[in-house]
């Protein structure tokens, strides 16, 4: 036990290492300025925690910081669950346009995601879980389209007193140029009111585009020893692969989505697996969608279960969303009864005048 705690303490000495030097960096506010108010995405540790009936991890642009509580209602009980999501590489707001723009590889590691949640049931004790999230593909993204930073840069042209902030950079260095003509123009007060639209503009026309999006998960459970003593223990091990794609031009995306897991249900001793493939159509904007869903799930301890679900999601105000949704067995008996859940989340928001 004193092994594995000095290796965990020792593994985060080393992490608070790694991005102390993003922590302590300029504030790169071009890159913030594009930050897109898309549904706040939601912890891979909340929903893998909640697993009772198979659940879409939908996939959504990646934001600095996402915190999230999720309660489910189903057999005559409710279950409540808190969970946060945190970016590290960009918590130091020192990753700038051109930097974020350098690669996709590049992009990949910068929106690299950990989250965290917990619940106390009181059936079954304490739950608590740890994700990894990799956006692995984003057309969602204005930050991630050259678009927005060539138009940052047009306004910057436009202004003397911006290019004069710039004055002491040589033109020839292209990438120190972009650099300080983006930052420059983005904390100009002038000029929040266009880049608003920009934003806003980019969003309507981006926000059903293509997404591919990747994570895992563990989970882990209390268990009674001896009628004192408790322990904590792993549970289970999950997995998640979601697609997105664009239909009906602007007014449509169509979401897929692959989940699985293995381990011990409710930490018995014999092992346990399960999949589960689920479709969803969205249909809306960037700031409000409605949905309806089917669900395929198998394991190796029930017969397949078919499920239908609708819901919503509405955003509420800068950075603050909620999501309702009902999900209903069309057999005859399936693993659970109707389930509804209603969630509250807040992400990062957009800069606004």
């Amino acid at each position: 036990m004193r092994i594995k705690s000095g290796l965990l303490n020792f593994l985060a000495v080393l992490y608070l290492c790694a991005i102390a030097g993003r922590c302590m960096g300029q504030s790169a506010r071009d890159l913030r300025q594009g930050n897109p108010d898309y549904p706040v995405p939601e912890p891979a540790a909340l929903i893998s925690i909640q697993d009772n009936t198979p659940s879409l991890l939908y996939p959504s642009t990646v934001r600095t910081l996402a915190f999230s509580v999720n309660t489910i209602y189903t057999n005559g009980r409710n279950i409540t669950a808190a969970g946060m999501e945190f970016t590290p590489l960009l918590i130091g707001n020192n990753i700038d346009q051109s930097e974020y723009l350098s690669g996709r590889l590049i992009r990949v590691l910068l929106r690299t995601r950990i989250s965290m949640a917990a619940t106390l049931d009181q059936g079954n004790g304490f739950h608590a879980a740890l994700g990894l999230k990799w956006m692995l593909h984003d057309d969602a993204d204005p930050r991630a389209d050259s678009l927005f930073q060539r138009t940052l840069i047009k306004f910057a042209r436009s202004s003397a007193s911006v290019m004069k902030q710039c004055g002491t950079v040589p033109p020839g260095d292209s990438a120190s140029f972009k650099i300080c003509l983006t930052e420059a123009v983005s904390r100009d007060y002038n000029f929040q009111a266009r880049i608003d639209s920009l934003r806003d503009a980019m969003k309507d026309n981006l926000w059903n585009r293509s997404v591919f999006e990747v994570a895992v998960a563990s989970v882990y459970n209390s268990n009674q020893i001896d009628g004192s003593r408790t322990s904590l223990g792993i549970e289970r091990y999950q997995g998640y692969f979601n697609i997105a794609m664009p239909v009906l031009e602007r007014n449509g995306q169509i979401i897929i989505g692959f989940g699985g897991w293995t381990g011990r249900e409710d930490l018995s001793q014999s092992y346990h697996q399960r999949g589960s493939i689920i479709l969803r159509g969205t249909f809306g904007g960037p700031s409000e969608r409605f949905f309806l869903e089917s669900k395929c799930a198998s394991a190796n301890t029930f017969h397949p279960d078919w499920r239908a679900g609708l819901g919503s999601m509405l955003r509420v105000a800068n950075g603050l969303w909620m999501e309702t949704g009902l999900s209903l067995s069309l057999l005859e008996t399936s693993w659970i009864g109707p389930e509804f859940y209603l969630r509250f989340s807040f992400g990062t928001p957009e800069i606004r005048m």
